[in-house]
Parts: C-alpha cells; sequence; structure tokens
C-alpha cells in the first residue's frame, strides 16, 4: 500500500494535510507587505516565480500545485484588499520572467477600473504601468517628478528596437534634458 502525501502542507509537517483556503489566507497576507516593499523602489519588479518562493518561505505553506494553478487566488485577494482600501493594484508589479509583462488575470483589475477587458497585451500592459507608476508614487519615496508609466526592462528592449510602441515617451535626462531611453543612464550627467 503507497501512501498518498498531501497536495498542500505546512513546513516541517510534509505528510499533514494543510487547508487550501488557509494557504491561501497566508500567501495574501504575506504577498502585501511583500509587494508593497518592492513598489518601494522605484522601477521595482518581482517575477510569479521569486513572489511564489518568497510566499513559500514565508509561510512554510507549500503545495505541489504548479505555480500557474495557486498565485492567481492570493493575488486576486491582494486586489480585493486594494479595491477595499482604495490603493492601486500592487499586482502590476508581479510580471512574467520571459517577457516582463503581467499576466492574463490583471484584466480583473481592468474590469474592476470600468476598463474593460484589455483589447490586447500592450493595452493591458500599458494600464499595468500606470498601475505600477501609482504604487510607486504611494510606497516610494524617490520618484522622479517627470516620471511616466514605464514598461520593465524586458520589455523596454522590445520598446527601444521599436517592436513595441508604447505610449509613453521616457523622460529627458532630469540634469540636462538630454533624450534617453527607458532605464538609459544619462552618459553626459553620469
Amino acid at each position: 500500500m503507497t501512501s498518498r502525501l498531501p497536495g498542500t502542507w505546512q513546513e516541517p509537517h510534509r505528510d499533514v494535510p494543510f487547508p487550501p483556503q488557509e494557504a491561501r489566507r497566508l500567501w495574501t497576507e504575506e504577498a502585501i507587505p511583500k509587494l508593497k516593499s518592492v513598489a518601494s523602489t522605484f522601477g521595482g519588479y518581482i517575477t510569479y516565480q521569486d513572489l511564489g518562493d518568497h510566499l513559500f518561505e514565508a509561510t512554510k505553506v507549500r503545495t505541489t500545485s504548479l505555480l500557474p494553478r495557486w498565485i492567481g487566488q492570493p493575488l486576486y485577494r491582494v486586489l480585493d484588499y486594494c479595491e477595499g482600501q482604495s490603493l492601486p493594484g500592487i499586482t502590476a508589479l508581479v510580471v512574467q520572467k520571459g517577457s516582463g509583462m503581467v499576466g492574463p488575470g490583471f484584466n480583473d483589475w481592468f474590469r474592476r477600473r470600468n476598463r474593460g477587458p484589455a483589447d490586447n497585451e500592450v493595452e493591458l500592459e500599458a494600464f499595468a504601468a500606470e498601475e505600477r507608476l501609482a504604487s510607486y508614487r504611494l510606497y516610494c519615496p524617490d520618484v522622479p517628478d517627470n516620471a511616466v508609466p514605464m514598461p520593465t526592462p524586458q520589455l523596454a528592449r522590445a520598446v527601444h528596437t521599436g517592436t513595441m510602441e508604447w505610449p509613453w515617451a521616457p523622460p529627458p535626462c532630469s540634469g540636462c534634458g538630454r533624450p534617453l531611453n527607458f532605464y538609459e543612464p544619462c552618459p553626459v550627467c553620469i
């Protein structure tokens, strides 16, 4: 006879089932301060994988479910928190590692703001960039006055090469006014 291990557990009790609803509650409670911390750095973001790893480590609650199958529920609950507190959608800081874009679940926040769903990824990502900027303005003391909604560094490469259109131009250097690309240091003012 083989034993069946639980799908969700809390370390160090790997063989004791942990209620999934309680796991989602703990992950949500831990995600909120983590995302506020990410927002405290201008231009900050976190990947879904890094957030998932953080939630596992901080709560000691783990699951055998694949990341895309469980991370959405805590993030929806974070959006419930943001809506209840009249805060920006801080889940906009959570992006896919390869593309640097928010996942399709962020459309929930888009709908909550009476804006859609987004017609395409670029529209959704531009909305997410607005929410990231609003989050930085709330939690980061060092947001430049001329800041605009920015793509993540991965997306910025596509914007710079012209393979993706972005609705905002990068702000010029605040020191000399030279035009810059997103995330580019000014070669004159360095």
